[in-house]
């Protein structure tokens, strides 16, 4: 009878835990898994086009962030944070710079009708009551590639460094056909003794060495080379950079290297670069006059250079 009254005890406990734990993973269950956003999209506001770079993603909170411009006035540019949970998406975005109205909001929120469209309603602060929607592109290309001795051009004439490291492009199909690429650089760089410095052109008193990462986006419109890898690591290319030729300061003549657009899109036409950032970090050098270098900007756009903050002097 005690054996029996224990194995009754037991059944009941596990039946109580049961129904405490099975409403938990019931409740998880109804929440639709987030979709991750980051990629290229078409951001119609109310008529109005534009291309937003969702760059950042937290699948946990459902949280992103990214830029955008305007499609017409590209120099009309602007910056995006939101939340997706399951199919409910809420955004503001905050114009930069351009236009007649910097700093214009739109608060929105809308629904997720799948992994590549959303949209819904807002308010624009200089508008009013506005609807939005954004459909995302076609990654078409993903590749990669290691470099070897890449001459880094400095604000003057000439080279001032040697790059290494990995570079990687990504290009997207935009729904009117039109292609949006974002190159990164992923590179370590290698000034000599008497190289002259990238922004000041003071001769660098010792060699150094250091990190540089950047990144630029570019539209342009063309046809995409027949028969190319796509995806993947491309391997090895040596740029071909000296030392020697380093040291020749402003008449430093400077590699091509490996240029990816002639390849896959030879006959691109309507090329506008949108961004470009470029950092730059000395390494192992508490003696250093000045140990890093930050570039923002676009260099084509409107004839305008970016705008550096530092300078690599060793």
């Amino acid at each position: 009878m005690k054996g029996k009254l224990r194995y009754v005890v037991a059944v009941v406990s596990i039946l109580m835990l049961a129904s405490m734990v099975a409403p938990v993973f019931a409740s998880t269950n109804k929440q639709p898994a987030k979709v991750d956003l980051t990629g290229v999209w078409a951001f119609n506001d109310d008529g109005y086009m534009h291309t937003m770079i969702i760059s950042s993603f937290n699948p946990c909170t459902g949280a992103f962030s990214g830029t955008g411009y305007y499609n017409a006035d590209p120099a009309l540019t602007w910056v995006i944070t939101g939340t997706e949970t399951g199919d409910s998406v809420l955004i503001t975005y905050s114009i930069l710079t351009g236009g007649d109205t910097p700093g214009v909001t739109l608060l929105g929120t809308g629904t997720m009708s799948s992994p590549t469209s959303m949209g819904g309603t807002g308010s624009q602060s200089n508008f009013g009551a506005v609807t939005w929607s954004a459909t995302k592109a076609t990654e078409v290309v993903n590749i990669s590639w290691l470099v070897l001795n890449d001459e880094d051009y400095r604000w003057g004439a000439g080279c001032w460094a040697l790059d290494s490291g990995l570079m990687s492009v990504q290009v997207w199909q935009m729904p009117d056909g039109s292609w949006v690429a974002i190159k990164n650089y992923n590179e370590i760089f290698y000034t000599p003794k008497g190289a002259i410095s990238p922004v000041a052109g003071t001769v660098e008193s010792k060699a150094g060495t250091g990190t540089m990462n950047a990144q630029y986006v570019v539209s342009f419109t063309g046809t995409l080379a027949a028969g190319l890898q796509l995806t993947g690591c491309l391997g090895l290319k040596n740029y071909g950079g000296t030392v020697a030729d380093i040291l020749l300061g402003v008449n430093a003549l400077g590699v091509t290297g490996y240029n990816w657009r002639a390849q896959y899109f030879p006959s691109a036409t309507n090329v506008v670069y949108h961004s470009d950032s470029w950092t730059y970090t000395l390494l192992c050098d508490k003696t250093a006059v000045a140990s890093s270098l930050v570039e923002t900007g676009v260099y084509t756009l409107g004839g305008i250079n970016p705008v550096a903050v530092g300078d690599i002097i060793t």
